[in-house]
């Protein structure tokens, strides 16, 4: 469900993932640099199958920087671009330690990660009170419907009134 506020930790969410997105890119850029490299300075060595793989290493991390930035813009007000980043950052912090000690790529999606769930956990949160809030403006429709149709009494109408304003959280 999509919400028309802005999340909490949008900001903190929209930073990492700008960051983690470059990152991503200039290490796209760099495998293509590397494979020129090679293929220029070694032309004795056959890359064909080396040659594909950083070509498709280089396209795939690319598309993942531009999912990550997209992510990150929309994340703002969006549940399901706050999960689609958490489960992006669960895999690249599965994944990373199969490269050993990246400290940087766990910085970042950990963060990432946190704060969207935090995203999630907010969203929640102001959908139990906009449910809420409904609840209690419906409370006081039906409150009103039956005073006017002379179904309860004056007082008991103040009294019932009273309680519902009371019964907010």
């Amino acid at each position: 469900m999509q919400s028309k506020k802005r999340f909490k930790f949008a900001t903190v969410v929209l930073i990492f993932s700008i960051i983690a997105s470059l990152l991503l890119g200039l290490g796209a850029v760099g495998l293509l640099l590397f494979r020129a490299f090679l293929v220029t300075f070694l032309p004795e060595i056959p890359f064909d199958g080396i040659n594909l793989l950083m070509v498709g290493a280089s396209i795939f991390l690319a598309v993942i920087a531009v999912l990550i930035f997209i992510g990150g813009m929309l994340a703002q007000y969006s549940i399901g671009w706050n999960v689609f980043l958490s489960i992006i950052s669960f895999a690249a912090l599965s994944t990373s330690g199969i490269s050993g000690r990246n400290y940087l790529v766990i910085g970042l999606f950990t963060t990432i990660l946190v704060f969207s769930i935090l995203n999630i956990i907010d969203a929640n949160k102001k959908e139990k009170v906009l449910a809420s809030s409904n609840n209690f403006e419906e409370k006081l429709l039906n409150l009103n419907a039956m005073f006017d149709r002379g179904l309860i009494s004056q007082e008991e109408y103040q009294k019932a009134r009273t309680d519902i304003i009371n019964s907010i959280e």
